[in-house]
C-alpha cells in the first residue's frame, strides 16, 4: 500500500470517527420545552407572533389580522373559569365570536377557543402591540399568556 493510499484511509476512517462521536454528544444537548405551570410560556396558545401589513386607504378598515386558538382545558388547577384578552395598544381589537368579548367562560365540551385578532385602523404609524390573555380558576389567575402584534403601516 502506498503512503497517499494509506494517509487517505487514516483521514477516512478520522472522520467517519469523529462523525459517530458527534452524533453520540448530541444527546448531550438539552432542549427545554414550555412549561405550563409558568407564565408567558404560550403553552395555551397556537401562536406568539401575529405580523401584518396594512396599506392606508387601500386595506380594508377594520382589518382582521389572524385568529389565536386557545387552549381551555388541561390546567394544572383545573379547567379555566374564564380566559380574559387584555390590549397593550389602541389600534388592536381582540374578541371571541361565541361571546362577542374579550371574556370568554368556555363551554363544558370545548377544549379550545378562537380569538380574532383585528388592527382598528386607529393608528397610521406601525404597531407594535400585545395581547395577554389571563386563565381564571376560582377567580385567581393561574396563567398568562401573550401574542406580540406587529403591524406594518404603509
Amino acid at each position: 500500500m502506498n503512503k497517499s493510499l494509506k494517509l487517505y484511509s487514516l483521514v477516512a476512517l478520522t472522520l467517519m470517527v469523529g462523525i459517530f462521536v458527534g452524533v453520540g454528544c448530541a444527546d448531550d444537548v438539552v432542549v427545554t420545552g414550555d412549561d405550563p405551570t409558568t407564565t408567558n410560556t404560550n403553552t395555551y396558545l397556537s401562536r406568539s407572533l401575529i405580523t401584518a401589513t396594512h396599506i392606508v386607504n387601500t386595506t380594508r378598515c377594520p382589518q382582521e389580522l389572524d385568529e389565536v386558538a386557545v387552549t381551555t382545558t388541561d390546567l394544572p388547577e383545573g379547567k379555566p373559569d374564564s380566559v380574559v384578552v387584555t390590549l397593550n395598544h389602541g389600534s388592536l381589537d381582540a374578541f371571541f365570536p361565541t361571546s362577542g368579548e374579550r371574556t370568554i367562560i368556555p363551554s363544558a365540551h370545548l377544549e379550545s377557543e378562537q380569538v380574532r385578532v383585528f388592527f382598528s385602523c386607529a393608528s397610521q404609524e406601525n404597531v407594535d402591540g400585545q395581547l395577554t390573555f389571563s386563565f381564571f380558576v376560582g377567580g385567581k389567575v393561574v396563567a398568562t399568556e401573550t401574542v406580540s402584534v406587529k403591524v406594518t403601516v404603509n
